[in-house]
């Protein structure tokens, strides 16, 4: 007897599997086993998170509005060129109609055609909800099997059919007549976009493991690494710094001390940035869309190859050479606008405050503009470490909720 996992987006199910499961876009952290202590209660063994958290996976894996809207319309143009193709059949005279069905079919495909033609991704978007719940109410199993004709809303009706005219069953995509869409990962982002942001999404793989199918969570209760290869070495070089003496006597030392804090802070940015961006398609294409250094450029169509292969190694040059990590600005466009990072604006005004006094203490000798020189007290440096700590600390989970490339093997 088969047993059978599923995905669900606030109450409503993505995909099933049975006898096994694919963990999709959650990860380990998100794992839950919970075994029921009474009779009313039931266990759950699976991945749990919040929409949120999904929604923004997705994103940085390359799926948002643009990809969504990309996928309907190539879905949407082979059902029409297949809707028309079957047409001709039942226009030609040379063909003989034999069946009730050929004299239906004769029938609705021109109203199909024309929902197609007539309606946007926007439409589609709109009635969906409304699709959906009449599928989720509905208790016969042929619902979706008999033509649907609802007076005045002719998509409606046509999401609610069979898709009677598309012969190519692999062009009927993953939603079938409820939604023009080849992938899962489009289907996902409209139960998404009907969801708030802490609605919960969950991988269920309950049955599948009491039916000895996979293996149990043995290790949930293990204590996991939860930190980035990045952040292991910002950590050391904290660490570092935390072994050193110093006091009101060591000035120069203070002083070092500060700038190295920030240095550590760059490094994990930078380092962050970078591999994630040559490392993910999706969050390249997100850089190059988004640094202005890249906007300037105009290419011919024979230049295009030449261009792609040189691309890694001019975003390298950005990185290590026009961006300063340090600079508020560019953290806040970068982290914000390529890894979709939810920055606090309070810190970055600290942090904004810290390196310029870093830029003091490294380019101007230690001396402010005025000439004055920069005073670095111990109670400074413990403040400075608090802020950049909880800062990178904050911005490694985010780095790890979205299954970002890690830097660890």
């Amino acid at each position: 007897m088969s047993s059978y996992s599923e995905i669900k987006i606030n109450g409503y199910q993505l995909i099933d599997w049975g006898s096994t499961y694919y963990e999709w876009y959650f990860d380990k952290a998100d794992r839950e086993r919970i075994i029921a202590k009474s009779d009313d209660e039931r266990d759950f063994i699976g991945y749990r998170t919040t929409v949120a958290t999904i929604r923004r996976r997705l994103h940085l894996a390359g799926y948002d509005r643009k990809s969504l809207e990309r996928d309907f319309n190539e879905t949407r143009e082979l059902w029409i060129r297949d809707l028309i193709e079957n047409s001709k059949c039942y226009k030609d005279d040379t063909v003989k109609i034999k069946s009730e069905f050929d004299l239906f079919m004769k029938r609705v495909i021109p109203g199909k055609i024309q929902v197609l033609r007539n309606t946007t991704v926007d439409d589609w978007i709109e009635k969906f909800p409304i699709a959906l719940e009449r599928l989720h109410l509905s208790y016969d199993e042929n619902f979706n099997e008999v033509e649907v004709d609802i007076p005045d809303d002719p998509l409606l009706s046509f999401m609610l059919s069979p898709l009677d005219g598309v012969h190519n069953h692999l062009h009927h995509g993953f939603a079938g007549a409820l939604f023009p869409c080849m992938q899962m990962e489009s289907y996902a982002l409209l139960l998404l976009g009907m969801s708030d942001d802490d609605d919960l999404c969950e991988l269920d793989i309950t049955d599948i493991v009491h039916g000895g199918w996979v293996d149990d969570f043995e290790d949930i209760e293990q204590e996991q690494v939860g930190k980035t290869y990045f952040y292991d070495i910002f950590e050391s070089s904290i660490k570092e710094i935390q072994t050193i003496k110093y006091d009101g006597s060591t000035p120069v030392l203070q002083r070092m001390i500060f700038s190295s804090i920030i240095t550590a802070m760059e490094a994990y940015l930078s380092d962050t940035m970078k591999r994630n961006v040559l490392n993910r398609n999706a969050i390249k294409r997100r850089f190059v869309e988004t640094y202005k250094s890249f906007s300037s450029n105009e290419l011919t169509e024979n230049d295009i190859f030449k261009y792609l292969d040189g691309l890694d190694k001019k975003i390298r040059h950005y990185l290590d050479r026009e961006i300063s990590f340090h600079d508020t600005k560019h953290i806040k466009t970068l982290y914000e606008g390529v890894l979709n990072c939810k920055l606090q604006q309070d810190t970055l005004a600290l942090i904004r405050g810290y390196a310029s006094t870093r830029h003091d203490i490294i380019h101007r000798n230690g001396r402010d503009r005025n000439g004055d020189a920069v005073d670095i007290s111990s109670e400074d440096i413990e403040r400075l470490l608090d802020v950049v700590v909880d800062f990178i600390t904050d911005i490694d989970k985010q780095i790890l909720d979205g299954l970002l490339d890690t830097g660890n093997e």
